[in-house]
């Protein structure tokens, strides 16, 4: 549940947008206090209170929440009746989206307060956020890979034996000395949480960010309690070629790598990204992030949130060249005028595209009259070749002289190719792949 708090006097600001954008990514239910309406004289409080509803019920048509409870309140001078009114709102959202308790799971817990009690240990406080843990279990430290025994546990200053998904709970555990430095974080069964530096995630982006969502631009990633510089590369796959949308295979599957992730998204891809973090932080798997451009102006009105996501159980490491992600490209030719062969604009080209790798490209300047080179990886390949009556398929088959030049085997008879008629050919390199190998591709 959301409680979105907004001053009457002032109505929805920046900070208020984003909230809102908050909501819509983690789809939770919300509710509008209208708070300072003290502030208000009371002559014109009824008619302030119903312009100002109307104003965000416009403001939030669009969103998630098409028709949100909005209720008037003043925490400097709380009536009896509002603070009731704002209970049974709690109560009636709470039975229409019960939430499903996990129960089940392995214990997690939400830490917002951490302190040292003299004698008796470290206290911290949070919420469940799913599982249970009892009295005498061992729980890890999230970011400090250290366990400590659970001395005792109280729930609203009432000791208890255990705690389960959605109570609030304090913990008391041997004594933690860098409670400090802790102060917010996760607290869970032993081997729930752990260290990133880079991890694969589901990602969408977000429709009100108007920059470009671009791969190897560095964002603010915000797990949990704390954001950390980011750099995502973006790639994607056909939702038919992934029917195990829980899963990821890392070498069982070929992706696409995007430039750019773009609103709106093609229903039918799944997209993903890997995002590589400036210093390591702790989360569990499926947890939600947002990735951010914090170091944009707070006073302007634009979304300064560019994308959010969910962790996959996967971290980057020795597996990183085992993921096939391809970039496509295409390369451009033209016919030369005795329609017997293909000529390519420039062999510097050629080298600019990185279609050799640094290896042949030594080899290459070192033997400046042998042009065939360039041409290797293209041999066998497929080349269409666009005419005015329409487009046609080749082969490339093999050199033709050190120019550059190469003949190419027509799939049918073709009678109307002229010289200087365009020709495409189309290859992908795995981004990940350090020697560049070209690949051939039929689009």
């Amino acid at each position: 549940m959301m409680i979105l708090v907004i001053d009457i006097t002032k109505g929805i600001q920046t900070q208020t947008a984003e909230c809102i954008i908050l909501g819509e990514v983690t789809k939770k239910p919300l509710m509008v206090l209208l708070n300072k309406i003290d502030g208000v004289d009371k002559i014109k409080r009824e008619k302030r209170i119903e312009k100002v509803s109307r104003r965000i019920r416009g403001a939030l048509k669009d969103t998630h929440f098409a028709d949100p409870i909005i209720l008037p309140f003043s925490a400097k001078e709380p009536q009896e009746h509002d603070k009731q009114a704002i209970l049974n709102a709690i109560v009636t959202l709470a039975q229409t989206n019960e939430r499903k308790m996990q129960t089940k799971e392995k214990f997690l817990m939400a830490v917002d307060h951490c302190f040292m009690i003299k004698g008796q240990g470290t206290v911290m406080t949070g919420t469940v956020l799913q599982g249970r843990v009892h009295v005498g279990d061992n729980i890890d430290i999230a970011g400090y890979q250290q366990s400590r025994r659970v001395k005792s546990i109280q729930k609203f200053k009432a000791p208890a034996e255990d705690a389960t998904t959605g109570e609030r709970a304090g913990l008391l555990i041997a004594d933690f000395k860098k409670t400090k430095a802790f102060e917010r974080g996760y607290v869970s069964a032993p081997h729930v949480i752990k260290t990133y530096t880079r991890f694969i995630a589901h990602v969408s982006p977000i429709r009100h960010f108007k920059q470009p969502i671009t791969s190897r631009k560095k964002f603010h990633i915000t797990i949990g309690h704390e954001t950390i510089m980011g750099t995502p590369l973006f790639f994607c796959c056909k939702k038919s070629q992934f029917p195990n949308q829980s899963a990821f295979p890392l070498s069982l599957q070929e992706y696409e790598w995007l430039d750019a992730l773009t609103y709106p998204l093609d229903e039918a891809y799944l997209y993903f990204a890997q995002i590589t973090m400036e210093s390591p932080i702790a989360s569990y798997p499926t947890a939600t992030f947002i990735a951010s451009k914090l170091d944009m102006d707070i006073h302007s009105k634009s979304c300064r949130l560019a994308f959010s996501g969910k962790l996959l159980d996967v971290e980057r490491t020795q597996e990183e060249d085992t993921l096939a992600v391809y970039k496509l490209k295409q390369l451009t030719c033209s016919i030369d005028k005795n329609k017997r062969m293909v000529e390519k604009m420039t062999t510097d080209e050629l080298i600019g595209d990185h279609l050799i790798d640094k290896q042949l490209l030594s080899h290459y300047k070192k033997n400046k009259n042998h042009m065939t080179y360039p041409l290797i990886p293209f041999l066998s390949h497929p080349i269409y070749v666009h005419t005015l009556s329409g487009n046609y398929r080749g082969i490339i088959t093999k050199p033709f002289g050190k120019n550059g030049k190469f003949y190419i085997q027509m799939d049918q008879e073709v009678h109307d190719i002229q010289g200087g008629e365009r020709c495409d050919v189309y290859y992908k390199v795995n981004v990940f792949d350090k020697q560049r190998a070209i690949v051939p591709y039929s689009p």
